[in-house]
């Protein structure tokens, strides 16, 4: 293991974006409130100052979209952008016009135009997965797909694009997981994918939103070359690496949001945001085959102080040299309730969540507490008792 990429996994450099994009809409909220919303920004309240330092705006198109949040993400490759048609385009949406990816030509840069538009499948629309890679002299394009209207058929999985011409794109076909499989979808629905070469071969890494292995590896190499066929040659999550799974940040919610790829040193890397576990470094030599390397923990107290770091490992770049991970986190909430066991073994600041639409707290909330149970049937605590027959009745309409 190189030296200095570990030095670079374990000293990350934590660029703080709040509400910067949708954050697993299929996933288990951490009491940020912000799973499930379709949005890419909420208010403009308790964010950061808007600045544009050593930034020059040298041409701008803003006819793409006539929606709120119409745009997702953007991938950049040789003199054309690529940009995602986000969730308020799916069919039948006030205002919408249709979701899949916009094809921008910059060349010249004061005056960016639109070329083309990649058709997303029937009720799907594409978020915050867009790649283009270079294979055997084709230029490929991957994006992923969430679904518009989940009682609704629909294909899902990520897209293969051939953009050699941009202008007249050839779609080279829809993949994804099957297992388990799921009613009314032919493939899982997936966040983010990332496409990359190595060995000679093009795989294609995307995040799944329906499974605990999140982390999914595909050969796509058939799909560019037309001989065999696409596979999945390796899967796998949090269970598969005991020692990224403790400490967690507030929450525990712990899942896959987006991946990064990058040979460094002459070995390929893949680091995966995995929220509140942080961020978790593969070794992908062997794609088929990915080594836990290791991850990053939220320092505790966190920056604003709390003793349980706030977590939401959103999204990460290497640095084109590699010596450097830039992570950022994502929290849908400007402000955050302050939670403690005043007494007791268990005394101390203890993990809770305050959602975007709660009315906010004014003062401190004190007095007796309740154990609530998990609310499940198992016996999670191990007594022998189901844990919902273990929860105390209420004594008056006020105690919850």
């Amino acid at each position: 293991m190189n030296k200095r990429l570990v030095s670079a996994i374990f000293a990350l450099l934590l660029l703080v974006v709040p509400s910067a994009a949708l954050a697993h809409p299929e996933g288990t909220s951490d009491g940020d409130g912000g799973e499930g919303i379709h949005d890419q920004h909420g208010s403009t309240s308790g964010h950061l100052p808007a600045s544009s330092s050593n930034v020059e705006l040298v041409g701008k198109l803003d006819t793409l979209t006539n929606v709120e949040r119409g745009i997702a993400d953007v991938a950049a490759f040789g003199n054309y952008a690529y940009l995602n048609a986000f969730s308020p385009e799916c069919v039948g949406r006030p205002g919408a016009q249709g979701t899949g990816v916009h094809v921008v030509d910059f060349s010249n840069p004061a005056a960016p135009t639109k070329v083309g538009f990649l058709p997303a499948e029937p009720n799907s629309y594409v978020g915050e997965g867009v790649h283009v890679i270079e294979f055997q002299g084709r230029s490929i394009l991957v994006h992923n797909n969430e679904t518009c209207d989940s009682s609704q058929p629909v294909v899902s999985g990520f897209a293969v694009w051939d953009v050699t011409s941009p202008t007249a794109a050839v779609k080279l076909g829809q993949f994804g997981d099957t297992t388990p499989a799921l009613s009314n979808q032919a493939y899982h629905t997936t966040h983010s994918v990332q496409a990359f070469t190595w060995g000679g071969r093009a795989y294609a890494v995307a995040q799944d939103n329906q499974e605990l292995k999140d982390v999914d590896i595909f050969d796509i190499t058939a799909a560019v070359t037309g001989v065999g066929s696409v596979s999945l040659v390796w899967e796998g999550g949090l269970e598969d690496w005991p020692a990224a799974q403790s400490p967690l940040a507030n929450g525990n919610a712990v899942f896959n949001h987006d991946m990064q790829q990058q040979v460094i040193d002459g070995h390929n890397y893949l680091v995966v945001s995995y929220w509140d576990a942080g961020q978790i470094l593969l070794n992908i030599d062997d794609p088929s085959n990915p080594v836990f390397v290791g991850d990053s923990d939220f320092p505790s107290p966190d920056l604003a102080g709390f003793e349980i770091p706030e977590g939401n490992s959103h999204q990460s770049y290497f640095s084109k040299d590699g010596k450097y991970l830039l992570s950022s986190d994502e929290d849908f909430s400007p402000t955050r309730t302050l939670c403690r066991i005043t007494s007791g073994p268990n005394s101390g600041p203890t993990g809770c969540g305050e959602f975007g639409f709660a009315l906010r707290l004014t003062s401190p909330v004190e007095g007796p507490t309740v154990f609530g149970g998990s609310g499940c049937e198992a016996d999670l605590n191990g007594n022998g008792v189901s844990d919902r027959t273990e929860v105390p009745p209420a004594t008056s309409a006020d105690q919850v």
